[in-house]
Order: structure tokens, then C-alpha cells, then sequence
């Protein structure tokens, strides 16, 4: 179902940081099993998101923390960064909304990826790359 959403130019320029050498993750406030196919789609190395608490193979409602989302997503990108031994100066963050920022204060190549207004207008302001994905 979110493949058809995907622009593409995503998967064009995740194929640009892989042959770059980057290992892609795919951070996200949703539920893994929601974005677990697209996940694989994208060919992530690996996914961060929110898990679904169960008991005897029934959904309680409740998120396993910690919770992925807000500032947290940022914790959860740097916790992930120091857990794999990866340099988070050497590390980039696509962000689409300004609520994104944090996850951009903790990376050292953040990037505006068809960003709204607010964002394309702070990413001029640091000099960060402002891309679109809209075409192949």
C-alpha cells in the first residue's frame, strides 16, 4: 500500500548513499509492522520504530518504549549510532517537516527532502542541501 507513495527519486538516492558506503536505516514514529515492507522495498539495513506490546500473540494497545517519536527519535538515531559503532558526524538524516529537527541537530549531513515551508526556509538558513525525490 505505501509503495505507490514512495517518489521516484527515493529509491535513486538511496542507491546513491549505498554506493557511497552508507548503511540506510529507516527511523520512524510508525508501528515496524506497518513499515516493515517498505523497509524491505527501500532495501534498508535495518528499521527503527515503534513496537506493538503483546501478550500471547494479542496486540495490548500498548508501544514498547522507548517510544519513537519527537525529540526521542533523535535519541533513539544517536542511541542506535553509538550501539553500532557509527560516527554521527559522519552520519545523514533526510528530514521532510521542521518538527523533524531534532533528528537533524544530532547527525552531521542533514538534508531538507521535499521539504514544507518552514523546513526549505531553515535549511537555506544552515546551508543544507534542500532535494526533491519527486522525479526519478
Amino acid at each position: 500500500m505505501l509503495r505507490p507513495a514512495v517518489y521516484p527519486g527515493a529509491l535513486r538516492l538511496i542507491g546513491e548513499a549505498r554506493r557511497a558506503g552508507c548503511r540506510i536505516v529507516l527511523c520512524t514514529g510508525a508501528l515496524d509492522f506497518t513499515v516493515r515492507a517498505l523497509a524491505d522495498h527501500l532495501g534498508a539495513d535495518d528499521l527503527l520504530a515503534n513496537r506493538m506490546h503483546f501478550v500471547d500473540g494479542v496486540a495490548t494497545g500498548k508501544v514498547v518504549p522507548p517510544i519513537i517519536e519527537g525529540a526521542h527519535k533523535a535519541l533513539a538515531i544517536r542511541d542506535y549510532c553509538v550501539r553500532e559503532g557509527l560516527a554521527l558526524g559522519r552520519s545523514h538524516a533526510y528530514l521532510r517537516l521542521l518538527l523533524r529537527l531534532p533528528d537533524a541537530a544530532v547527525v552531521g549531513h542533514p538534508a531538507a527532502v521535499n521539504p514544507d515551508l518552514r523546513l526549505r526556509n531553515v535549511a537555506r538558513a544552515y546551508e543544507w542541501p534542500v532535494l526533491s525525490t519527486a522525479e526519478a
